[in-house]
């Protein structure tokens, strides 16, 4: 027993030690797959992530990154530019507000489609700009389709960190975000037909929640908790412009 013990610990050590770095890049010169250096770069993030196991970090290049789309999981109806469900970590190269991904084809005004930018369950997401993504599926699933437009962590344990989350809209709740865990992110711009216009259900730490809108309740946040978080300039139709608190 002793020895089988023993070689679960090394097998363990050696699975961790074997964590890889994927990068993404859209101007790459020759996307293979594993996505090994800048020069053999996935052209898409879902690429990356898909080919990503447990523990690996997808590093990705600054760009706009707003093709492609994969329905949430396991069947819902609604369309992510980015779904991660995989225990690893998603996180750019440069700058913030220079890595973005966008819910919206650049230079369409409308999209044909309704496309959030994030929907994850598991690992951490650092660094990103979220914008124009929409979760406007109006006869889809309220949590799943309906929620946060920016991202949606429903179900999951999935952190977002350092992330701007802007200009994004949800048919029901969390224009910017719902559910999940935020951490020095800014948010700003999102708009929600009910509940959080900024965020909603979700568990918010040195966070700027401003100019967001709620139709119904929560114009910063609607029922979720904030630790350290400034609100400024958030309205709702009913209760709570800056904040609603969780039940």
């Amino acid at each position: 027993m002793k020895n089988i013990a023993l070689f679960i610990s090394l097998l363990m050590i050696a699975s961790g030690a074997f964590a890889r770095t994927l990068y993404v890049w859209q101007d790459s010169t020759k996307p293979t797959a594993l996505y090994k250096t800048w020069y053999y770069a996935a052209h898409t993030i879902q690429d990356a992530v898909d080919a990503a196991s447990d523990g690996d970090i997808v590093m990705v290049h600054e760009g706009t990154y707003d093709v492609g789309s994969t329905v949430t999981p396991p069947a819902y109806s609604s369309f992510n530019r980015v779904v991660i469900t995989k225990n690893i970590t998603v996180e750019s190269y440069g700058s913030t507000a220079n890595t973005i991904i966008s819910g919206r084809n650049a230079g369409t005004m409308r999209p044909i489609v309704y496309v959030r930018c994030v929907y994850m369950t598991a690992g951490k997401l650092i660094g990103f700009t979220l914008q124009n993504g929409r979760a406007n599926d109006a006869l889809g699933d309220r949590a799943f389709d309906q929620s946060g437009g920016g991202v949606n962590l429903y179900g999951g344990t999935g952190i977002v960190r350092d992330c701007i989350i802007e200009n994004n809209s949800a048919i029901s709740d969390g224009g910017g975000s719902c559910y999940g865990t935020l951490i020095d992110c800014t948010l700003s711009d999102n708009i929600s037909t009910l509940d959080g216009g900024g965020s909603c259900h979700s568990d918010l730490t040195d966070c700027v929640l401003s100019n967001n809108i709620a139709g119904d309740d929560g114009g910063g946040s609607g029922y979720g908790t904030l630790i350290n978080c400034v609100l400024s300039n958030n309205s709702a139709t009913n209760e709570g412009g800056g904040l609603t608190k969780a039940h």
